[in-house]
């Protein structure tokens, strides 16, 4: 009895056992195939870093260039762009072929130019350069900029059908209000005199054509607003969507052009205002001048004919003369002064012949000035 026990006590030992090993057995197996799991991985991690590593760093046999400019953004004082190279090894006859390998990496830049010098290629067509990437606060705020514009159009949008509603509404209102008093007083309906047909007739047309005009007015108000709400809505869809960036960007571009433009017109428009001004100024004070010497004429020739009246007739001529060349003086004078002040020869020409009359030129002595002149304006 005590051996039949002993032997069953050793058989559940020895199961025990074998299931103990069997379980460290499976255990085994899982380990060393994530083991194996694991080994694979870091072989391929390995391989991808050499091949990261030969790709950024090309042997001096192969040809590293640039093919493209992915992305460009400001920060700080440096321009940062994403360069898309490519590798064409050395025994390549066919630099054209797509399935070269290819790599990105970020470049900073001190300046623009700097930029388009690293970029530029002495033959073939040049690479364009997108615009710059805004940055998160900006596209926050443009974001935000395009919602504020989508719901105020909304609103008031809103505000006017509720204010077309009303209107109708009150309309309706009126309407019934008024046949509901002719329902009730047919004796004020009697009372007046029934139109004739032709008047009737008339007025229906006027009432027919107030509200058809009224109609086309709500209407065409309403495709307004509706065009501006999907104007707006089809800018933030665009805005939201990818390449928004260089969108905004041409729609700036576009406005500054325009600005630019009617700047160059309004600047146009007051150089000509100024011109005209300028000789207008020049005719006032030529004007006033003459305006001056014919006073100060009048004043001579009252003194003469005072002096005429009091004086004996020997002294006339005497005093005649002397007021007649003060005159001619002050005149000369008031013309050199003017002659000296102007600043183009076509404000000076006429005075020049007035000042040839008061020193009386001889037609020969003309003619020499006029030599002369045509002579200077012959070398410009």
């Amino acid at each position: 009895m005590a051996e039949a026990n002993n032997n069953n006590d050793a058989a559940v030992t020895i199961a025990r056992l074998t299931a103990q090993l069997k379980k460290l057995n499976e255990a085994n197996g899982k380990y060393k195939q994530l083991l194996k799991l694991a080994k694979e991985r870091i072989e391929k991690q390995e391989q991808e870093q050499q091949a990261t590593i030969s790709n950024s760093n090309a042997t001096t046999t192969d040809t590293k260039q640039v093919v493209a400019v992915c992305q460009r953004i400001q920060h700080a004082d440096q321009i940062w762009a994403l360069l898309e190279w490519e590798i064409v090894p050395e025994n390549e006859h066919d630099v054209f072929l797509s399935d070269h390998p290819r790599f990105l990496e970020w470049k900073s830049f001190p300046e623009e130019s700097a930029l388009h010098d690293f970029i530029r290629r002495d033959t073939g067509e040049p690479l364009p350069i997108p615009p710059y990437s805004y940055s998160p606060e900006q596209s926050l705020q443009i974001q935000q900029e395009a919602q504020a514009q989508v719901a105020a159009v909304t609103e008031e949008f809103r505000k006017f059908r509720i204010q077309t509603e009303l209107a109708m509404q009150q309309q309706r209102a009126t309407n019934s209000e008024a046949r509901r008093n002719h329902t009730t007083h047919p004796s004020r309906a009697t009372s007046h005199p029934p139109p004739t047909p032709s008047t009737q007739q008339q007025q229906q047309q006027q009432q027919q054509q107030q509200i058809e005009q009224l109609q086309a007015e709500l209407q065409l108000q309403d495709t307004q607003w509706k065009q501006a709400y999907d104007v707006l809505l089809a800018e933030n869809k665009a805005l939201k969507s990818t390449g928004s960036e260089a969108l905004l960007a041409s729609q700036w571009r576009q406005r500054y052009e325009a600005c630019l433009k009617e700047k160059e017109e309004l600047h146009s428009r007051l150089q000509n205002l100024q011109t005209e001004d300028r000789y207008e100024a020049k005719y006032r004070d030529l004007k006033e001048s003459f305006k001056l010497y014919r006073k100060k004429a009048k004043e001579i020739l009252e003194q003469q004919h005072q002096q005429q009246q009091q004086n004996e007739p020997g002294s006339l001529s005497s005093s005649s003369s002397s007021s007649s060349s003060d005159a001619k003086l002050s005149y000369l004078k008031n013309l050199l002064l003017q002659y000296f002040l102007a600043d183009d020869d076509s404000t000076r020409r006429p005075m020049e012949g007035a000042i040839g009359m008061v020193l009386q030129f001889s037609p020969a002595e003309t003619q020499q000035i006029e030599a002369k002149r045509a002579e200077k304006d012959s070398w410009f």
